[in-house]
């Protein structure tokens, strides 16, 4: 009988371990080391999903007219990436900006990569 019990308590500590490293999305590592996304999971649970809501939410894809890009020269920065592997926001190398959206232009294209602001991206994820 203990040792029914005993097994039945590890499987549920086993399981109970392996669900909490499942909810950290691997795709994270781009930016954050294992640690710091278990510390992000364990003090601040609410950051952890946005973080990983941001891997694929935090942008968009656009096509961009030249006409546009001439009238707005300011606005669209240049980035250089294959837009074949645009599919991870971590890896763009960009930082969230809190009120304002971002505009990129993938080098040697017309298709425009726009960063939602953090409120933006808070208003979505209703935190």
């Amino acid at each position: 009988m203990k040792n029914v019990l005993l097994i039945i308590f590890l499987f549920t500590v086993s399981l109970s371990i392996t669900a909490q490293s499942a909810s950290i999305d691997k795709r994270l590592l781009a930016k954050y080391s294992s640690e710091e996304l278990k510390t992000i999971q364990k003090e601040n649970p609410d950051e952890l999903k946005y973080l990983t809501y941001c891997i694929t939410n935090a942008f968009y894809l656009s096509n961009v007219t030249q006409e546009k890009i001439n009238d707005n020269p300011t606005l669209f920065k240049e980035i250089k990436i294959d837009k074949a592997s645009v599919s991870n926001f971590y890896e763009l190398k960009v930082e969230i900006m809190e009120n304002i959206k971002q505009y990129f232009i993938i080098q040697g294209t017309k298709t425009l990569i726009i960063v939602k602001s953090k409120k933006q991206i808070l208003t979505e994820l209703n935190l």
